[in-house]
């Protein structure tokens, strides 16, 4: 006889009526006892196996108890005539008497006011296994629970025992007065969970993202070859040799920028460097697209800091107006969801590659250090990078599998035909042409801010200054910059409406004593400079001149008295007299007047004219010309002491053969 037993024989005696403090008691416990909450509204979800287990376990129970009262036998006696009679009934659990006891308690009971046991058959769901509904758990056993997960569900992969038992020494240390659970209640808590949780903890929320959760269903037919084109970057998982820098080589990663037409996987253009990839490499791969096949509607691309560069696909603002390239093409950008590969069907392009590109090479590296060939060390030795393709090789390699991939029928969407056919249908987006000076122009990168436009028409960046003759007249405006790494030594003004202003190359820095120190090419440089300098200066006076029509330097009188001959004719205005100085601010002075004005001038006090020259001397006959010297010779001997002879001989030519003025006395 056991102790339920005992109480079922309490229950049933008669109760006297002289005892009322005992009938208070009954019906207390008639409320109170082993009584469950009531089974939640409307009908439990299970699966199939634990529903068909519940219902054997509640069936038993029922059997039972109605034996017991129909034959007045006991649950032992009565779990024994069921199991002789029906020994096959019940295939999905055990019917011995202790789960019969442990399920009935689960069921709950009740004694009725004439003492008589009655179990709740409602509370079905009770029987199901790890069934918690209803019976609200140990506060510390789900506390152990949680922090167990925090230790075992994590990317670390740490195993079950070290988890076990880090946990359980935290818990011998924080909560003594809880009793820890065993490592095998642990483990089955563990397979109740969420396969979905556990994949979040052991693999990551982007896991279970591309394997498990919803997924779009994107319908790539609504887009029209050509309208959007995808663009990646990625590190191929093989080797190339770069050189090193100190005459050798060096086994380095290939990394390719890949642009992909959304519509027919068609690769529009691609890149490859051995070194990190940014953005002046993704601007040459996009322009080259757009040069072979026109440009596209919509380009689609990740996060990245280089996709999203300032001016090149994100505008930026100067003087409250935007630019950037994509914008210059009228190329609408769209950017994936962050840290979602799936959106961009460029990623499966990259997949396809690594799984057979990638692998059919001798330096295949894998797509994971678990996964990395033990021999791919030895590329990187000297006598192993020799192995390796080169850059130029690579790229080559690449193309001809790009031309097989491109031929190579694909099912699905593509219904079995191949990405150029897709590429060439008829429907492909043709947009508007652009000249090759247009789309350089569109093309270019503008920088951030404003430039200002300094003397001679020169602009200053990154401390290099760069001239054009166009800017010279906007000295002391502002122009916006646009380069491209393409041209080195040369940048591009635009005005700030965006109209193109002009082409600007490097100037060049002088010796200072070219002339006296400098070699040849100083000498070039300075001589170019100078000439640079000369000319501005002439241009800068011929437009001046013809601004003012000539007329600059005269006095608002002197131009009132012009006619209008005067004025169109362009020279209205003469030179008179002109001083060069050395002081002072202007060393060329000049004076200038209208033609009448000088003609005028000219008129007053003028001399009179000279008289005309006299007739020569006869030349004399030798006769003559020996009494000359004769005549010489006594004036000489006739001379006093002291006295000059080329005084007498000026005097003599000046009485003899100088010219008489007017006015002059008659000899």
């Amino acid at each position: 006889m056991d102790a339920l037993d005992l109480f079922d024989r309490i229950a049933a005696m008669p109760m006297r009526r002289t005892v009322p403090a005992r009938a208070a008691v009954r019906q207390e416990l008639a409320t109170t006892a082993r009584q469950l909450p009531a089974a939640p509204a409307g009908p439990r979800e299970l699966p199939e196996k634990f529903r068909l287990r519940r219902d054997e376990k509640w069936q038993f129970c029922r059997d039972v108890v109605d034996l017991c009262e129909s034959r007045k036998l006991s649950q032992q006696q009565a779990v024994t005539l069921l199991l002789s009679t029906a020994p096959d009934r019940f295939r999905l659990i055990k019917p011995t008497y202790p789960n019969l006891r442990r399920w009935l308690g689960k069921l709950g009971s009740y004694c009725t006011r004439s003492g008589k046991r009655e179990y709740n058959f409602d509370n079905i769901d009770a029987l199901a296994d790890e069934y918690v509904f209803g019976n609200r758990p140990k506060r510390f056993d789900e506390v152990v629970f949680k922090i167990f997960c925090g230790m075992y569900l994590t990317p670390k992969c740490v195993p079950f025992s070290v988890c076990y038992r880090e946990t359980k020494a935290l818990f011998a240390r924080e909560y003594r007065e809880v009793k820890f659970p065993s490592p095998a209640q642990i483990r089955y808590r563990v397979k109740q969970l969420d396969p979905l949780v556990v994949d979040c903890g052991r693999y990551g929320i982007d896991y279970v993202q591309n394997h498990s959760l919803y997924m779009l269903i994107r319908d790539w037919s609504q887009v029209r070859p050509g309208q959007c084109w995808f663009a990646d970057s990625r590190p191929f998982d093989q080797l190339i040799r770069v050189p090193d820098g100190k005459g050798g080589w060096k086994a380095v990663r290939p990394n390719v920028t890949y642009v992909m037409d959304a519509a027919s996987w068609f690769c529009v253009g691609f890149d490859v460097t051995g070194e990190s990839v940014d953005n002046d490499m993704i601007r040459n791969t996009f322009a080259r697209a757009c040069c072979e096949h026109g440009r596209p509607e919509v380009f689609y691309v990740d996060n990245g800091s280089d996709y999203n560069k300032a001016g090149f696909s994100q505008p930026i603002t100067i003087e409250g107006r935007e630019y950037s390239i994509l914008q210059a093409l009228g190329v609408h950008l769209t950017n994936a969801t962050p840290y979602r590969g799936r959106s961009k069907t460029v990623e499966r392009s990259f997949r396809d590659y690594s799984i057979d590109f990638d692998k059919r090479q001798p330096s295949y590296l894998g797509n994971s250090p678990a996964t990395r060939p033990a021999s791919a060390e030895l590329y990187y030795t000297p006598e192993g990078v020799r192995l390796l393709p080169s850059l130029g090789q690579f790229f080559e390699m690449l193309r001809s599998e790009l031309d097989r991939y491109h031929n190579t029928p694909r099912e699905g969407r593509f219904k079995g035909r191949t990405p150029l056919e897709l590429w060439n249908a008829p429907n492909r987006l043709q947009r508007a042409p652009l000249s090759d000076r247009e789309l350089h122009r569109a093309l270019l990168l503008p920088l951030p801010k404003p430039r200002q436009v300094h003397r001679g028409g020169c602009v200053d960046i990154a401390r290099v200054r760069y001239y054009a003759p166009e800017l010279e007249r906007l000295t002391g405006g502002k122009v916006i910059v646009k380069t491209s790494y393409l041209e080195p030594g040369r940048v591009h003004a635009f005005d700030l409406k965006g109209n193109y202003l002009a082409e600007c190359t490097a100037q060049c820095t002088t010796h200072p004593l070219a002339t006296v120190y400098g070699d040849d090419e100083d000498k070039r440089i300075l001589s170019e400079q100078l000439v640079i300098a000369g000319r501005q200066r002439r241009e800068l006076l011929d437009r001046f001149a013809e601004a003012t029509g000539h007329l600059a330097g005269l006095s608002i009188e002197e131009i009132k008295t012009l006619t209008r001959a005067d004025l169109e004719s362009g020279k209205a205005r003469v030179t008179v007299l002109s001083k060069n100085k050395v002081k002072a601010g202007d060393h060329n002075l000049k004076l200038v007047t209208t033609p009448a004005a000088a003609e005028a001038a000219a008129t007053l006090g003028l001399p009179a004219p000279a008289p005309a020259p006299l007739p020569a001397a006869p030349r004399l006959s030798r006769q003559d010309e020996e009494e000359v010297r004769t005549a010489a010779a006594a004036i000489r001997a006739a001379a006093k002491p002291g006295e000059e002879l080329d005084d007498i001989s000026m005097a003599h030519q000046f009485l003899t053969q100088r010219k008489p003025k007017e006015n002059d006395d008659e000899f």
